[in-house]
């Protein structure tokens, strides 16, 4: 089983933990493409009867060589991150608001209707769904995603501009109209042939929340790299990275790689 693994930064900590996680298939095969900021190289697919290049996937690396994925090579494809995830939505609903909300983030009101559209716009938008479509194109092969994980917990209690957002959601209980659309979106990538694999339910805290023992920024440990510094309350650290590649691999192996 030859498993090949695309993501954003939230790829990283499965990447540098996998050496830990035990295959489960017969010859397993792992390989992890990582997009950065820094990237040089775009990501390149080839497949049977059909080429594409995404300059929005950037990978490190001289040679584009090193960024080139023969699809006829691979049994699965797994794509994770990429901006499928709860906080693009509430980021996308401070800008056009759900009028059903009972509070104001201070833009635009939509009636149900077209809330309902915007939203399927937002993740539809992403480069996780971008590249999915773009993947399928290319080739027939099972495809997964894996969305980011849930914010930090501290996220609705910790002060700062970005993280108002998720004190309106604490403050007036409306996690659940939340989790009921993020849910929604994933059921439409299912409902066209996608498998969809959440983080492990240990994991989390509540229905919208990361514990923060897995998060990299923590305010009550240590902040070498500054991440609770600068309030980053979406990157994981290399124990959830584990968890989260073996919950990968069990669930592929359990659908025998379909």
């Amino acid at each position: 089983m030859k498993i090949c693994f695309i993501g954003n930064s939230h790829l990283a900590p499965l990447a540098v933990t996998a050496h830990g996680v035990e295959p489960k298939f017969p010859n397993e095969q792992r390989k992890f493409y990582i997009s950065r900021t820094y990237g040089k190289q775009p990501l390149k697919l080839v497949g049977a009867n059909d080429v594409a290049i995404l300059d929005m996937v950037k990978i490190e690396g001289e040679k584009a060589s090193e960024s080139t994925i023969f699809t006829e090579d691979w049994d699965h494809f797994v794509v994770l991150g990429f901006g499928f995830s709860a906080v693009s939505l509430i980021e996308g609903w401070k800008e056009y608001q759900p009028d059903i909300l009972p509070f104001d983030f201070g833009g635009q009101l939509l009636t149900p209707e077209v809330s309902a559209s915007y939203t399927n716009h937002i993740i539809a938008q992403s480069q996780a769904s971008r590249l999915i479509t773009i993947l399928r194109r290319v080739t027939d092969k099972p495809i997964t995603l894996v969305p980011a994980p849930l914010p930090a917990e501290w996220a609705g209690t910790e002060s700062g501009e970005r993280l108002e957002a998720f004190h309106t959601f604490t403050d007036n209980l409306s996690e659940q109209y939340l989790i009921e659309n993020y849910e929604a979106q994933k059921d439409r990538f299912i409902s066209n042939g996608i498998r969809v694999v959440d983080q492990p339910e240990e994991t989390k805290s509540g229905s919208i929340w990361t514990k923060t023992t897995f998060c990299l920024g923590q305010p009550d440990g240590p902040d070498e790299r500054g991440f609770f510094e600068r309030r980053d309350f979406y990157h994981m650290n290399k124990t959830f990275g584990k968890m989260m590649l073996s919950r990968i691999i069990d669930e592929l192996y359990e659908g025998q790689g379909k």
